[in-house]
């Protein structure tokens, strides 16, 4: 089962997590932040558009810190993408499901300051005060009741994008945050295109709970996919392996020889598929955050997804919304409503931007 939408993690974590958090508050007193810096841990249990993120985080802690260990914990969902950066002095997974063998591999590391970046889970919360680390630090978000164990907690706000909200938690323990997310050949394990080819990535799905609200209507990718062979280019249909009957259907209806499903590729050979694009054109997944963060030029197509929130930050990517009048309304990524807005989404739109591109 995939972490990031079990529901019964998701129950435990509400019903569960808050009165246990609000109980462990009385089994820690808040420490002053340590004079010697030598292991910082960093948590960002999933996603990976909030990985990418972190590529801009960790070089301002490389920069505050030179000489300290740099450990990225994970969960399933952001695993394999984490262990394709180089920006980690190491990348551990964590059993999300097992809190005790979670606590063993956190405790191994000995950790002097402790960073969540995660802006609701109530386990990240659990995982922090188990981690026998010496300064924690971590998000206060309105109506997730996660703050309590924290020795310094930092609002989470609604009205910035979640890149500004990483680096108000840097801030908070005077560290400089400015650097931009990047994904480029200097910090990815893999050997990435030099030269764009003649052939566009499209990424029809996203990932997690509900996820299907954020998908185009196939109608929409069929008459892009059409604009595109008609002007040339090659199709690649990304995705993960259960995408792949999905992409299948759009395949079938373009019935032509330069369109290949790929979903289900290896992650990494994916990225280097897209790093030879001549553009992305993606729902709000991660697939959006790796090509914006390459500086690709990059189509994100957003229904649900706030543009100020989560949009791509590369300075070749385009926004396409939704123009449904309740578009835009997900804050912390789980608040679905029944609206279908990506059907409001504007087809004229996304043929403008690519027309430019």
């Amino acid at each position: 089962m995939n972490e990031r939408g079990s529901f019964l993690l998701k129950f435990f974590d509400k019903y569960v997590g808050i009165p246990l958090l609000f109980f462990l508050r009385f089994f820690r007193f808040k420490k002053s932040f340590p004079s010697q810096i030598q292991t910082i841990a960093i948590l960002k249990t999933a996603a990976i558009g909030d990985t990418v993120l972190l590529t801009g985080i960790v070089k301002d802690l490389r920069a505050a810190y030179p000489k300290a260990k740099i450990i990225l914990f994970t969960g399933s969902s952001n695993y394999a993408f984490a262990k394709l950066l180089r920006d980690f002095d190491d990348v551990i997974k964590l059993p999300l499901r097992n809190i005790f063998k979670s606590m063993k591999l956190l405790r191994q590391q000995k950790i002097d300051l402790f960073l969540d970046f995660g802006a609701w889970p109530r386990i990240n919360s659990l995982f922090a005060f188990l981690s026998g680390a010496q300064f924690l630090v971590g998000f206060k978000t309105k109506g997730q009741y996660r703050h309590y164990i924290y020795d310094q907690s930092v609002e989470h706000l609604n009205t910035v994008h979640e890149l500004e909200n990483y680096r108000n938690i840097m801030r908070s323990v005077g560290i400089r945050a400015e650097e931009s997310p990047l994904v480029s050949p200097k910090n990815i394990r893999y050997q990435l295109y030099t030269e764009p080819s003649k052939y566009v990535v499209c990424h029809l799905s996203a990932g997690g709970e509900k996820s299907y609200l954020k998908e185009l209507p196939v109608e929409h990718w069929e008459m892009i996919g059409r604009d595109l062979l008609q002007a040339g280019y090659k199709i690649y249909l990304t995705g993960a392996p259960a995408d792949k009957p999905k992409n299948e259907k759009l395949l079938q209806a373009l019935n032509h020889i330069a369109v290949e499903n790929i979903a289900g590729t290896e992650l990494h050979k994916t990225i280097e598929i897209l790093s030879g694009a001549s553009c992305v054109i993606s729902v709000n997944t991660g697939i959006m955050h790796i090509a914006s963060c390459m500086g690709l030029k990059t189509i994100g197509i957003h229904g649900p997804t706030s543009v100020k929130r989560w949009g791509p930050l590369g300075e070749n990517s385009f926004s396409v919304v939704s123009k449904h009048p309740n578009a835009q309304y997900l804050n912390l990524g789980f608040e679905y409503k029944t609206y279908d807005v990506m059907s409001a989404v504007s087809l004229q739109e996304i043929r403008s931007h690519l027309q430019r591109l």
